[in-house]
C-alpha cells in the first residue's frame, strides 16, 4: 500500500468524520490547491484570489511570527491551516510544553497532499493529543470547535490561536468565524465555572428537597407539539406594545412566559399555556407570593429555589437542564424512568427555546426579548420587581436597536443574544420570528409585528389548553410508580454516599500517618510506600458511582485551578510532599464537607431528620 492509502486507512479506524472529508468528491474546483515540490509549497485559488501559502524567502521567520502568540503557559494550540505541515516541527521545537493540538484545515486538497509526504502517526505522535477538523463548512468547523473548547479540562484552556497570513486572507470569513466561537466558548465555560461555584450548595440543596415533589417529566410532551407554533414571552420594556393580543395567540400557539412576564402577565389578567422557572435563589421568591400559582403549569428545572413548589397551586412538570445537573439523571437512569433533558443557557428565555426546537415545534415567535434597555427600562410594567429594577439595570454598552433608536446593552444580554443566535443557527428547520417589535435584532430571526402573525403563521386555530390538560391528568396516574421507583434509587445512593464519607476518613486519618513519618524524620522510601497507600484509597473514590458522576463534577474545574497555582518544584522533597499531599487532603475535606451535607439532605428526604436552611 502507499504512504497516502496506509494513512487513510488509519483515519478511517480512528477519525471517520475526517476520513469521510477526504473520500468525498473533490468538488467545484472553486477552492483549489497546487502543491510546488521544489520549494514545499501551495499556489491557492480561492475567490478570485491565488496566494502562495508560505513564504519563499524565510521559513523560520515567518514560523517565528507565526507562533508568536503561543505562551509558556499554553497547553493547547487551535492552527487553522496546516499548510505544508513544517508548523508541527516549529511549534514543538520552540513550545515543547504544548499537549494538545487542534488543526482546522478547510482545504482538503491541502491536507490530501499532506497525508500522500508524510506519515500520520508519526506526525502528530510528538502531542499527547490531537484534534482535527478538516473539509468543513464555516458554521460547522466553528460549532466542532465551540464544543472541543468546552470540553477541554482546566489545563487545556490555557490556549493560543494560530493562522498563517495566506489563511487569514484566504479565508477570512471563515477565520472570522472561529476566532469569535472559540472566545465565546471561553466567555460561556467562564459563566458556567463562576456560577457553579456560586450557587454549588444552593443545588445541592434544591436538588434535594425538590425531589420528593415528584411531578411529569416535559419529555411527556416530546411529540404533542410537533409541527405546531409557539410563543415564548419575555419581560423587556417592548411587551406592552403587543402583549393584548396573547388571548388571541393563545388559541393559535403554544405560549410560554418566562422570568418577570410572568408577573407581568399576571398583573394584566392573562394566563399563558405554561409558566418556566429556574432561578436557584430566595431572590425572585416574591414573584410566586404575587401570582395566581393556580391559573398555570408550571415548568421547572431542579435547581429551582425549594421553597416554590410546595406552595405551587397548579400542575407542575419536571424539566431536567443539562448544565451542572447530575443529580437527577443519575436517579432517574438507575430507576428506569425516562426524561428529555434540555441545555441550559445564558437566561432562562435561553433555555425555553432549547426546549420548543427539541419538542420540535415549527414556527417560533420571541416577545420582549428587547436584550437592551428600552427607554431606559429593563421590564415592561406589572412586573414584580419593577420598583427595585435599577438594582439590575447595567448600562456598559452602547448600539442601535431595530428602529434605529440609540439604546444601551450590557454583556449579558449580548450573550444571550449569542445564545438565541446559536439555537436559531443549529435548527434551520424551524422558521423564527422576532415579535418584540423593538429592541435588538437577532440573527436568524425575521422582525415582524403580531398582528401580521395571527394572518399568517399564527392563523390556524390549535387546542393547545385542552392538549395539555389531558396529558397531565393521564400522567397523574403513573406518579405513585414514579415516586417509589425515586426512592428506591436514592436508597442506593445513600449507601454509596456513607461509602464516600468513609473513603474520606481514612484518607485523613492514612494523611495523619504518613504526616507523622515525614516529622520524625524518617527515609524517603518508606514515606512514599505509605503514600501509595494514600493515592490508592482516592483512587477508590472514583469507582464510586454518586462520586464519578455527581460529586467529582462539582469539584473538578476548582481543584484544577488550585493545583495549577501552586508550585512543585522543591528540591527539598519533604516541602514537596507536603504541599502536593496537604492539598489532596484539603480536597478531601471539602468533597467530605459536600457529601456530609448531602447525606443530612437524604435523611430529610426519607423523613429521617428535618433541616433548618436559610438561603442569604
Amino acid at each position: 500500500m502507499s504512504l497516502y492509502a496506509d494513512n487513510l486507512a488509519f483515519i478511517a479506524k480512528h477519525n471517520p468524520a475526517v476520513y469521510r472529508a477526504l473520500a468525498a468528491d473533490a468538488g467545484d474546483g472553486a477552492d483549489s490547491a497546487d502543491y510546488l515540490p521544489e520549494s514545499d509549497n501551495f499556489i491557492v485559488r480561492r475567490n478570485g484570489m491565488q496566494i502562495l501559502l508560505h513564504s519563499e524567502f524565510d521559513r523560520e521567520r515567518e514560523f517565528d511570527r507565526l507562533l508568536q502568540p503561543v505562551g509558556e503557559a499554553d497547553k493547547t494550540v487551535v492552527i487553522f491551516g496546516l499548510g505544508n505541515g513544517q508548523v508541527l516541527q516549529a511549534l514543538r521545537r520552540r513550545h515543547p510544553a504544548v499537549e494538545h493540538l487542534v488543526v482546522i484545515e478547510p482545504n482538503v486538497e491541502i491536507m490530501r497532499s499532506f497525508l500522500a509526504k508524510h506519515d500520520f502517526v508519526e506526525s502528530f505522535s510528538v502531542f499527547n493529543k490531537v484534534s482535527f477538523v478538516v473539509g468543513q463548512s464555516p458554521e460547522e468547523a466553528r460549532k466542532m470547535l465551540e464544543g472541543l473548547v468546552l470540553s477541554l479540562t482546566f489545563a487545556e484552556k490555557k490556549m493560543a490561536f494560530i493562522a498563517p497570513i495566506a489563511y487569514r486572507t484566504l479565508y477570512a470569513d471563515y477565520h472570522g468565524l472561529l476566532v469569535q466561537g472559540t472566545l465565546e466558548a471561553i466567555r460561556f465555560h467562564r459563566v458556567n465555572k463562576n456560577t457553579l461555584e456560586s450557587f454549588r450548595l444552593h443545588w445541592l440543596i434544591n436538588d434535594w428537597r425538590n425531589l420528593r415533589h415528584v411531578s411529569p417529566d416535559v419529555g411527556v410532551f416530546r411529540d404533542t407539539f410537533a409541527g405546531w407554533p409557539a410563543v415564548i414571552v419575555s419581560a423587556g420594556p417592548s411587551l406592552k406594545k403587543n402583549m393584548h393580543l396573547l388571548p388571541e395567540v393563545k388559541k393559535r400557539a403554544l405560549v410560554i412566559a418566562v422570568g418577570s412576564a410572568i408577573s407581568i402577565l399576571d398583573a394584566h389578567g392573562i394566563v399563558p399555556h405554561f409558566r418556566i422557572a429556574v432561578d436557584a435563589t430566595v431572590e425572585n421568591r416574591p414573584l410566586f407570593e404575587k401570582i395566581d400559582t393556580a391559573a398555570c403549569p408550571l415548568l421547572y428545572n431542579d435547581h429551582l429555589f425549594h421553597e416554590i413548589l410546595p406552595g405551587y397551586k397548579g400542575a407542575r412538570v419536571q424539566m431536567t437542564t443539562t448544565n451542572n445537573d447530575t443529580l437527577v439523571p443519575l436517579i432517574f437512569s438507575r430507576a428506569k424512568i425516562s426524561s428529555l433533558p434540555v441545555r441550559s443557557g445564558f437566561s432562562v428565555a435561553n433555555i425555553a427555546l432549547y426546549l420548543l426546537v427539541q419538542l420540535r415545534c415549527s414556527t417560533i415567535v420571541l416577545m420582549g426579548q428587547d436584550l437592551c434597555y428600552t427607554r431606559g427600562k429593563l421590564h415592561a410594567e406589572g412586573s414584580w420587581d419593577e420598583e427595585i429594577e435599577d438594582r439590575y439595570i447595567r448600562k456598559q454598552i452602547e448600539t442601535v436597536d431595530i428602529l434605529g433608536n440609540q439604546v444601551y446593552t450590557d454583556k449579558t444580554f449580548i450573550g444571550m443574544k449569542k445564545i438565541f443566535e446559536s439555537i436559531i443557527a443549529d435548527s434551520p428547520e424551524v422558521k423564527y420570528f422576532n415579535a418584540t417589535e423593538g429592541g435588538l435584532a437577532i440573527e436568524g430571526a425575521e422582525n415582524v409585528a403580531l398582528a401580521d402573525l395571527l394572518a399568517g403563521p399564527l392563523a390556524e386555530p390549535r387546542p393547545v389548553t385542552s392538549t395539555i390538560e389531558t396529558i397531565l391528568a393521564a400522567e397523574n396516574a403513573n406518579l405513585p410508580a414514579k415516586a417509589e421507583k425515586i426512592a428506591a434509587s436514592v436508597e442506593g445512593i445513600a449507601g454509596e454516599v456513607a461509602k464516600i464519607i468513609e473513603y474520606c476518613r481514612s484518607v485523613d486519618r492514612q494523611y495523619i500517618k504518613v504526616h507523622q513519618l515525614v516529622e520524625t524524620g524518617v527515609n524517603r522510601d518508606r514515606v512514599m510506600a505509605e503514600t501509595k497507600k494514600l493515592r490508592t484509597l482516592v483512587a477508590k473514590l472514583d469507582k464510586v458511582e454518586y462520586y464519578a458522576k455527581v460529586v467529582k463534577p462539582v469539584f473538578a474545574e476548582r481543584f484544577e485551578i488550585r493545583r495549577g497555582a501552586m508550585d512543585y518544584k522543591n528540591d527539598d522533597w519533604r516541602r514537596q510532599w507536603s504541599g502536593e499531599i496537604g492539598l489532596l487532603r484539603l480536597e478531601m475535606q471539602e468533597i467530605q464537607e459536600y457529601v456530609l451535607r448531602t447525606q443530612a439532605l437524604i435523611e430529610e428526604y426519607q423523613g429521617k431528620r428535618r433541616l433548618n436552611i436559610v438561603f442569604e
